[in-house]
């Protein structure tokens, strides 16, 4: 069973950066339940470590050549530095799941 503060399960396909605006892309589906700006992606280290960074905005993306449509998060925290873009960045978020939370960085994984 999932713990109640999971409002969605999103499904990571790729993810990318733009420094110097220090936001984190991510690129995939929402396999169930809810994601909006404001909420927080929960990314798992392990099973028992993780992070939260904040979803500035969530945008629907068509790709050229393919029938789906695609969801885009853009991470974005008024505390990410340069260090933190590159932290997330680095982990190569992708075929992947995330889970979703309207709290922030005060949850147990």
């Amino acid at each position: 069973m999932e713990p109640s503060w999971i409002k969605g399960r999103f499904k990571a396909i790729e993810s990318y950066t733009i420094r110097r605006r220090n936001e984190v892309y991510i690129l995939g589906e929402l396999l169930d339940g809810h994601v909006q700006a404001g909420w927080y992606a929960v990314i798992s280290f392990n099973s028992s470590i993780g992070m939260s960074v904040k979803i500035e905005s969530v945008s629907t993306v068509k790709i050229f050549g393919f029938s789906r449509t695609y969801t885009l998060l853009v991470l974005k925290d008024d505390d990410m530095d340069e260090w933190t873009t590159d932290f997330v960045f680095g982990m190569k978020i992708g075929n992947e799941p995330l889970r979703i939370s309207e709290e922030g960085p005060n949850i147990s994984v």
